[in-house]
């Protein structure tokens, strides 16, 4: 579908204020959700020291994507990216600047196995920073959506199929979810541990309330139970 789980959001946007990037390019746009997160997380953020970034005319982040499906494309898209490439990735990136990060938002399941491990090594030869990767944890069975037949899911990530790639730092979103990131030379390895760690954090705090909100629903769940039996629970 033209878009992506929203649980992934607080991670990827925490690896791009860490990264600062000067130019982005969001590989599978669909309806442009990232392009007004990578947007507001770097030009308009900084609006509060330089007022006139907020401004379009005072933009001065690049961010630039890739859709292969035409028809999602809507004048909001040329209002946040500086460009759109139409076509596949397989096509477009090659013939691409580079960029500081190159990110794909649950795209790379989308490719045959050995397609996208090629398509990842392209990236990262246009990475000057980082590429950032979301990807399903199994296999959804997708089809085609939307009338578009680039929605079929065509492979399943592991953590060995990415590190088979290139080294990179792999974490958990959830039990649906993994983000991938491939870190280049300008970008210190202690960086992207420093955001895996802090990942790790964030995950926890989120299976920690999980588990709250389930002791809570189980508890009122009791409770009503021994209501409608005219019974009190122990306390």
């Amino acid at each position: 579908m033209p878009s992506s789980r929203p649980c992934t959001i607080p991670y990827v946007i925490g690896i791009i204020r860490q990264l600062q990037p000067e130019s982005i390019l969001d590989v599978g746009v669909g309806f442009g959700k990232w392009g007004y997160l990578f947007r507001e997380y770097t030009d308009i953020v900084e609006s509060e020291h330089d007022s006139g970034r907020y401004a379009k005319a005072g933009w001065k982040t690049t961010i630039d994507g890739i859709e292969g499906f035409e028809r999602y494309l809507h004048p909001a898209h040329q209002f946040t990216y500086d460009e759109v490439h139409v076509g596949t990735v397989q096509e477009i990136l090659p013939t691409l600047r580079v960029y500081d990060i190159v990110f794909f938002g649950d795209i790379i399941e989308h490719l045959m196995l050995d397609e996208g491990q090629a398509v990842l090594r392209e990236a990262i030869s246009h990475a000057r920073k980082a590429v950032i990767i979301t990807t399903p944890r199994y296999d959804t069975r997708q089809k085609t959506l939307c009338g578009n037949p680039l929605e079929l899911h065509q492979s399943l990530w592991t953590v060995a199929a990415l590190q088979s790639v290139s080294d990179c730092v792999v974490t958990p979103v959830d039990s649906d979810t993994l983000i991938a990131v491939f870190s280049s030379g300008a970008t210190p390895r202690n960086v992207v541990r420093q955001w895996k760690r802090q990942a790790s954090r964030l995950w926890l705090v989120e299976r920690v309330r999980e588990s709250i909100s389930g002791v809570r629903n189980m508890a009122t769940k009791a409770r009503s139970v021994f209501a409608s039996q005219g019974r009190h629970p122990r306390t």
